[in-house]
């Protein structure tokens, strides 16, 4: 019997390749199958993936640390397969991506050009009003810049219950850039906070997942693969 997806999200906006292969990780350690698909123009995730020699994401699925990716369009048959699919679209709207999601996350930091830049993404196609919206705020600070100024300005109508808020912390900047490089997603070292939303983000995926499994995927999730 074939397995319907339960999840497709679709990130809209600037990068968040950490959080979505954080997530996956997290995921996966629960037992998930789970599939990261970068059709943004930054390719960021992309990036953060290692390239096996001979393989081609644009044309494959490549399984890395048991999290599979791919650049290709989304399909039927990865619909039926996956149990959470995550879209990293940058400002880039695809109408076949938003069609089949079921949540979408705008995200954006506080510059004023960046969320201009959502406003213009925002209106991906009257199907969206049907799907449950989020605002993510990366890299906030303490000014007097709230959250619904911000969604008043972009044009969204997102409760504040949808709203998340990562304030910049030089240690999830550092990870974040490191484990680029290395690829190597372990979790090790982020903020308090990064790791709250984390494990919040896999409630509202998988609310049937009892709270001490996701914490005990969390601490798997943070060692090297194997141990």
């Amino acid at each position: 019997m074939l397995n319907l997806v339960s999840n497709i999200v679709a990130y809209i906006g600037i990068d968040n390749f950490d959080n979505i292969l954080y997530l996956s990780r997290i995921l996966s350690k629960l037992g998930k199958k789970v599939l990261v698909m970068d059709h943004s123009e930054s390719l960021s995730v992309q990036y953060s993936i290692p390239q096996p020699r001979g393989m081609d994401c644009h044309k494959e699925i490549i399984t890395y640390r048991k999290v599979d990716f791919t650049t290709q369009e989304i399909n039927q048959a990865m619909r039926e397969e996956y149990d959470d699919i995550l879209i990293y679209c940058g400002f880039q709207k695809k109408d076949s991506d938003i069609a089949c999601c079921n949540r979408i996350i705008f995200v954006t930091d506080l510059y004023r050009y960046n969320c201009a830049r959502i406003t213009d993404t925002s209106m991906v196609c009257d199907a969206s009003n049907k799907i449950e919206q989020e605002l993510l705020i990366k890299d906030a600070a303490p000014i007097k810049i709230t959250p619904d100024i911000l969604v008043e300005r972009m044009g969204l109508s997102i409760p504040s219950e949808h709203i998340s808020i990562l304030y910049h912390d030089e240690r999830d900047y550092t990870n974040g850039l490191v484990y680029h490089y290395n690829g190597s997603f372990r979790l090790k070292g982020i903020s308090k906070a990064r790791k709250k939303y984390l494990l919040e983000e896999v409630k509202k995926l998988h609310p049937e997942i009892n709270f001490n499994q996701t914490k005990t995927a969390y601490r798997r999730a943070r060692r090297r693969e194997g141990k």
